[in-house]
């Protein structure tokens, strides 16, 4: 009953935060937040209708900086962000505010969205901790979607590499609609009805467990 409820509806009401970071290297213990865009959405999370839009840039460390690691730094002066962070003045702890008061006040947890969106998560849990202490600890991995979607069928998506926070939550949020496009027109294409998902996934299994026998 529940899953048919989810159905008729059209999915699930989610408060999601698309977010994706820019930073100087891979390790939250010693790499610096660069960049941040945020946009909170309400609805079923293809479908959903934007709330706000909020974009910052950060001052970055040196060159010669232990927090950079070599493959960020060349990445980020060619897109232009670290042109960008030699003009900027805002804090960690300022954009942290300013994403606290974007959710709003109450208790409830806020889905975090985004592509491989674990790594944004780990930064937010140093650099960040009150946000992060606001967010549930399940997670709308766009990347996991579209890995799941190529293994039933669905060709790769393209991905323009913009290497900014902005345009990648853009990004990740189309990506996320086709992947819900494509399994709407595939032969999964039977929401709410999880049985008969099972029972589709399960004779795929068959033809590929027949295919590789022969």
């Amino acid at each position: 009953a529940e899953a048919a409820a989810v159905a008729t509806s059209g999915g699930e009401d989610l408060p999601v935060l698309w977010l994706d970071l820019e930073t100087t290297g891979l390790d939250p213990a010693r790499c610096w937040i660069l960049e941040v865009a945020a946009t909170t959405a309400v609805g079923p999370a293809s479908r959903a209708v934007f709330k706000a839009r909020y974009a910052a840039v950060l001052p970055a460390p040196s060159d010669e900086n232990p927090a950079w690691d070599l493959a960020a730094l060349k990445m980020h002066r060619q897109s232009g962000l670290l042109d960008e962070c030699a003009r900027a003045s805002a804090t960690v702890e300022e954009v942290e505010r300013d994403l606290l008061a974007l959710l709003g006040d109450g208790d409830g947890r806020w889905t975090l969205a985004g592509s491989s969106v674990h790594f944004d998560l780990s930064f937010l849990r140093v650099w960040m901790p009150q946000l992060a202490a606001r967010l549930s600890h399940r997670l709308l991995d766009v990347s996991a979607v579209k890995l799941f979607c190529r293994s039933l069928g669905m060709p790769s998506l393209s991905k323009a590499e913009a290497h900014r926070a902005a345009a990648d939550v853009e990004e990740s949020r189309a990506h996320l609609v086709a992947c819900a496009e494509w399994l709407r027109g595939s032969e999964f294409g039977c929401a709410g009805d999880l049985a008969e998902v099972g029972r589709r996934l399960a004779g795929l299994e068959g033809r590929v467990s027949t295919e590789l026998a022969g």
